[in-house]
């Protein structure tokens, strides 16, 4: 977490520098996702009452309709296996799953007048493993494949000059779990973020 935190402060010194196409500042909100296993012994469900993402955003405008927007999110996610044991029952297991997300988006603003109004959003998702906790407290990391990738489409509206609200889905067309699960597991969900732009207030 500490190596997060200095991240964000070193990511924003690097946009306060930048021209005036660029623009940077806070995000955060949450996200839900299903999971779908096959393959193994492990069945899975998310719990939608624990997650929840913070991080940073830059930007940079090309023209009056096109940019970037890259995101990099610290992530807390409840999830919930379930594996078949010898008497032909299921137990199940709780996780709590932290990982560092990077977004790197491709905006389009379909009025023409860039920062202002509706936009679009499309571009990959990088997820990095941190920690992955059990309700007993074992480390469960090691569940996990250390990384995974999605791909994500949606769309966002500027308001109030200063903020911004998203919504898109995303699907993960990567095994998150580990080889020695012998189970294939893919998600598919949604995130809702608010952003802050920092560099609007400064201007």
């Amino acid at each position: 977490m500490k190596n997060f935190l200095f991240l964000l402060i070193f990511c924003l010194g690097i946009f306060s520098l930048s021209a005036q196409e660029f623009s940077y500042g806070i995000t955060g909100g949450m996200n839900g996702y299903d999971i779908a296993t096959k393959d193994g012994p492990y069945s899975s469900a998310y719990d939608p009452y624990k997650n929840f993402n913070i991080g940073v955003f830059g930007g940079y405008q090309f023209s009056d309709y096109f940019g970037v927007k890259a995101r990099l999110l610290y992530n807390i996610s409840g999830e919930e296996y379930s594996i078949l044991n010898g008497y032909g029952y299921y137990s199940k297991f709780k996780i709590d799953l932290k990982t560092i997300q990077f977004m790197p988006h491709a905006k389009f603003d379909v009025n023409g007048d860039y920062g202002k109004g509706f936009y679009l959003l499309a571009g990959p998702r990088l997820s990095l493993v941190t920690g992955a906790d059990a309700e007993n407290g074992a480390d469960a990391k090691d569940f996990y494949n250390s990384t995974n990738f999605g791909i994500q489409f949606g769309f966002g509206v500027d308001f109030l000059k200063h903020f911004s609200i998203e919504l898109f889905g995303d699907y993960g067309f990567t095994n998150i779990l580990a080889d020695e699960t012998e189970t294939t597991a893919n998600t598919a969900g949604a995130y809702a973020l608010l952003s802050i732009d920092i560099g609007s207030f400064l201007n």
